[in-house]
């Protein structure tokens, strides 16, 4: 196999990972916060519900849901 066909295949495994990932934290913040939709957009996870600032700044369960305690 040559560099060039392993450089693709890993860069095909990363980017299906990331996905993985932007999939399991939209269900994460789905189950952890009822009535915040999260949908996979790209790359960007994006929270859509009423009240969503205030609970965002309250609710830690929430930021560490969407990985934004980190």
């Amino acid at each position: 196999m040559s560099w060039r066909m392993l450089e693709a295949r890993g860069r095909a495994l990363c980017v299906r990972a990331a996905a993985r990932r932007r999939a399991a934290i939209a269900r994460a913040v789905a189950q952890e916060a009822p009535g915040v939709a999260a949908t996979v957009e790209g790359d960007d996870i994006v929270l859509e519900g009423r009240g969503l600032m205030r609970r965002w700044l309250g609710d830690l369960g929430l930021r560490d849901a969407a990985g934004g305690g980190r």
